[in-house]
């Protein structure tokens, strides 16, 4: 049986040890979720069908500030790593390709890969070149009908969606084509997954697009983070633990990074094996008196779950008194996470003195410095996140880079956006002077399995050429096109084992939904 850790960190009685700017955060606490390595019986190979709907459009020709290359290039590299990296791979992968602009072309429709078909279907992913408009509407509807047609209950379905503009034909009403993702979300066949390629992306849409039902918005801001973003897609869905972790707080409150809120009951929608993320919790007053300093002699103790935290999973649950001073030190570090997971929210609703973003850069930056800790990864990308949302603040790149940023440190990602060095702020010459950028657009979050998977569908994209090739209306595999020449480039401790016999570690394939409010749209077009 595959049991998660979960560890419950509290301050002692005395907070004295506290910076003065956290000195009312005596109830804080930190819970961490630690999930079991996937075991061979979990790891028996599935079936999936991967659906990539691809904006071919002529934009994706434009070169990506970064890089020096073009979207299209970058795409087609990324997609032909990942037919290479699936035909590897224990599990069994059938792929449908979809391109779209201002019509659309099915490239390749629910083929499964195989050692003999591998080089066909890279070759007519090195066909694919851009041109005209961009039309979301038909690209989701054909991708959406393709999906339906071909689901079986023996497999699951991922669905991978990427555009790097707005919807310039067909429907461009917002409401519309929200309309037409909550309907396919009601069939419960699948996961969706909406990327954003470049800055000129609609993020307002297809944030909208993901909120329907819990699904994933990413931002690729350039080849490096391109791949990062298919392969920590991928990875959550192939490594997966649970879709539904349910943390519910009994006389304490969870924090939601979404809402800049604390809530009563807060939902993980996937969680991978092999893994650990960190939330942070209230506590009410009166459980103050479970740790008291009479009880500092026993740092680990074990509490009823009932009177704390309950957890719809099987998972020892341990509660610890902060004493050690590593531990206090680490525990100080998640109060300017949490303090930054804020700020993030803060600025998008408009709602902070936008000078306080370099103040608060600047007293981290001190602490730092302070504990020693000018290298620690963890702080460093904190102090990205107050360095970029400084710098595009009052840019028309605001939203974008800043709700990404946000989201990959609430959700914990393996990767985020970094590349504003084109961007030019009133007052970027300020924090240019005291922060020099992270290099690497991974994360401290990005587990082994996440970063090895995403090696494997980076490459380089200078080795694509252009392939002008005539577009058909769908292309089976056993009927190539014309004659095409490709070059291919610690101690013994007591803990309570929490176990629920309607519950299971490993959700279903297709776990089921509740059907939500449909919202009202009989004014979309007001």
């Amino acid at each position: 049986m595959s049991i998660m850790q979960a560890n419950i960190q509290f301050l002692s009685s005395s907070n004295s040890f506290l910076p003065n700017k956290f000195q009312e955060h005596k109830n804080f606490g930190v819970l961490t979720l630690t999930t079991p390595e996937q075991s061979s019986q979990n790891a028996a190979p599935k079936n999936y069908h991967v659906t990539l709907t691809l904006d071919r459009s002529g934009s994706m020709e434009d070169i990506t500030p970064s890089d020096s290359t073009s979207k299209i290039a970058q795409v087609k590299m990324i997609c032909k790593n990942i037919v290479k990296w699936m035909n590897k791979d224990t599990n069994q992968y059938s792929i449908t390709i979809i391109l779209f602009d201002f019509e659309v072309i099915t490239l390749v429709e629910n083929k499964l890969i195989t050692k003999t078909n591998e080089a066909q279907i890279i070759e007519y992913i090195d066909s694919i070149y851009s041109r005209g408009n961009t039309n979301i509407e038909q690209a989701l509807k054909e991708s959406h009908k393709l999906i339906k047609q071909h689901n079986n209950p023996e497999l699951e379905n991922i669905h991978i969606f990427m555009t790097d503009g707005l919807p310039t034909t067909g429907e461009r009403n917002h409401k519309q084509l929200e309309k037409i993702i909550l309907e396919h979300k009601l069939e419960n066949i699948g996961t969706e997954h909406f990327i954003g390629f470049g800055e000129n992306h609609d993020g307002h849409l297809l944030e909208n697009f993901a909120k329907i039902y819990d699904d994933n918005y990413h931002f690729i801001d350039s080849y490096e983070t391109g791949g990062m973003v298919y392969g920590e897609i991928l990875s959550d869905i192939i490594y997966s633990f649970s879709n539904n972790i349910i943390l519910t707080g009994n006389n304490l409150k969870l924090y939601d990074y979404k809402t800049n809120t604390w809530v009563e009951s807060l939902t993980i929608h996937r969680l991978s094996y092999h893994t650990t993320k960190t939330f942070y919790i209230l506590k009410n007053g009166d459980i103050l008196s479970m740790f008291t300093s009479d009880s500092a002699t026993t740092s680990r103790i074990s509490l009823s779950t009932e009177s704390m935290l309950s957890i719809n999973n099987n998972a020892t649950i341990w509660y610890e008194n902060i004493e050690e001073p590593t531990k206090k030190t680490t525990f100080i570090n998640h109060l300017w996470r949490f303090t930054v997971l804020q700020l993030l929210y803060n600025i998008q609703e408009e709602d902070i003195n936008e000078s306080g973003i370099q103040e608060t850069l600047k007293e981290l930056k001190d602490y730092m410095k302070t504990t020693n800790q000018e290298e620690e990864s963890f702080l460093k990308i904190l102090c990205d996140d107050l360095y970029i949302t400084n710098k595009v603040k009052n840019t028309s790149y605001k939203h974008i880079y800043i709700h990404n940023r946000q989201i990959s440190q609430g959700e914990q990602r393996g990767y985020t956006v970094k590349n504003v060095d084109h961007i030019m702020s009133d007052d970027w010459e300020d924090i240019d002077t005291f922060h020099e950028l992270s290099q690497d657009s991974s994360t401290p979050f990005a587990s082994v399995q996440k970063r090895t998977l995403s090696r494997s569908v980076s490459g380089n994209p200078k080795e694509n050429k252009r392939l002008h090739i005539p577009p058909r209306t769908s292309i089976a595999l056993d009927d190539p096109p014309a004659p095409l020449k490709v070059t291919m480039p610690k101690l013994n401790q007591r803990s309570k084992t929490i176990s629920r016999s309607n519950s299971s570690t490993k959700s279903s394939t297709t776990p089921s939904i509740k059907n939500p409010e449909i919202p009202d749209y009989s004014n979309m077009h007001s």
